[in-house]
């Protein structure tokens, strides 16, 4: 497996090795990936043309997410923890021309853990 650093509203891709999918077709496989909540999210199970394949998914809130893949029995393949970031989106015009000190934030836990 291999992944890039994720944040939030981004697509993200866990590429998954041909020593993982050996040899398997896509329709003897499947991806599940679960949110910090441990909600499932949809996920998508792409061939990368080299033999293996990718697991794309849309993460919504920061935290630890986890990729599995599963043979067509249910047996487990790999399962890869993957932590995506707060996108950390520019505010534009409202804060522009004000001071810091001026500037309010409200920061919580998505998660509420």
């Amino acid at each position: 497996f291999n992944v890039s650093s994720p944040t939030t509203h981004h697509p993200t891709s866990v590429f998954v090795s041909p020593l993982v999918s050996q040899g398997r077709s896509q329709q003897d496989m499947k991806a599940v990936v679960l949110d910090p909540t441990g909600k499932p999210i949809e996920a998508k199970l792409i061939p990368d043309g080299k033999g293996g394949y990718k697991v794309d998914f849309m993460p919504t809130i920061p935290g630890d997410y986890t990729t599995r893949v599963y043979d067509n029995k249910g047996k487990l393949l790999s399962e890869v923890p993957i932590h995506v970031s707060p996108d950390n989106l520019p505010l534009v015009g409202a804060t522009q021309g004000k001071k810091p000190q001026d500037l309010r934030a409200a920061v919580f836990d998505p998660t509420l853990r």
